[in-house]
């Protein structure tokens, strides 16, 4: 393990005492920040530990001597304590990330008098807006269904939610084209249907959502040469637009065998002889067998 890799580890193990001695009336308000500085611990440890590994293997390459069965067998050591390495690091980080999500602090209602209002003027509202964060939407159709979910969870189905603060609330996760849409309509409770229903009107249409990311698996930017993280984008890309398709109520497990190929297609050289090396089986392979090389 690295230097820097250790320092890595000492962070998480830092994380993992706040977990482990949480207090809810102390800690709840530093989850946000604590899931801020997980989520930037695990993207710096992937990008170290690719570099480490292809280093790894660019010097076992050059020292040693591939038909030496004892060669062989350094490297199939070295490939599995890197692996325990990987899998322990992101074992520990989905615990945590399990946790602190689960302990989020929902909207709750503060004791105000009642606000007196002009005539025509919408009430002002009794709560404050919730402190998590939900993805913009920019009028991308391929993201819709993803911020469609999010924001029904987190905002629409909130009962301490006036319709008032859910339009307000909609406004500031709407960016260019979808918020263009919605923004001349006046912002009162009535409204907040309104609007919603217009953006499923303009967004939710399955035919152009498959389309386009059916488009995602045939246009995919092909790897150039070996890299651990072009790969994870590569398959996380791949994953992504398998569930959103899943959402549409499609069976994308049927083209299985034809996505495995297109994945295949589009990576790089080495990375087509590591996994013709490890897939020893003549049957063909599905997408799921070729996604599991990021494990």
């Amino acid at each position: 393990m690295t230097k820097i890799e250790r320092g890595l580890e000492d962070s998480l193990s830092n994380l993992e005492q706040f977990v482990s001695g949480f207090d809810k009336n102390r800690d709840q308000a530093k989850i946000s920040s604590r899931l801020d500085r997980l989520e930037g611990l695990f993207s710096e440890f992937r990008t170290k530990r690719a570099k480490i590994e292809s280093r790894q293997e660019q010097d076992l390459d050059l020292k040693s001597d591939a038909s030496d069965p004892k060669e062989k067998q350094v490297k199939l050591d070295v490939d599995a304590a890197n692996k325990s390495n990987r899998l322990s690091f992101e074992n520990r980080y989905f615990d945590l990330k399990d946790f602190l999500l689960s302990h989020l602090a929902k909207p709750t209602a503060i004791a105000a008098p009642s606000p007196v209002s002009l005539p025509c003027q919408p009430l002002a509202s009794r709560i404050h807006l919730p402190v998590f964060k939900i993805p913009s939407f920019d009028g991308s159709v391929k993201d819709w269904l993803s911020f469609r979910d999010a924001f029904q969870s987190m905002i629409d189905k909130e009962p301490l939610l006036t319709a008032f603060d859910k339009f307000n609330y909609l406004l500031t996760v709407l960016t260019k084209d979808a918020r263009t849409l919605v923004e001349s309509i006046e912002v009162t409770a009535a409204n907040y249907e309104v609007a919603w229903s217009m953006l499923q009107e303009r967004f939710e249409n399955k035919k152009i959502i498959a389309r386009t990311l059916i488009d995602g698996f045939l246009e995919a930017e092909p790897m150039r040469k070996e890299s651990f993280d072009a790969l994870v984008h590569l398959i996380d890309s791949f994953e992504r637009n398998l569930l959103q398709l899943k959402k549409l109520g499609l069976q994308p497990e049927e083209w299985s065998h034809l996505l495995a190929h297109l994945l295949y297609r589009r990576l790089d050289s080495d990375t087509q002889r590591h996994w013709e090396r490890t897939h020893k089986s003549r049957e063909v392979p599905s997408a799921i067998a070729i996604i599991v090389m990021k494990r």
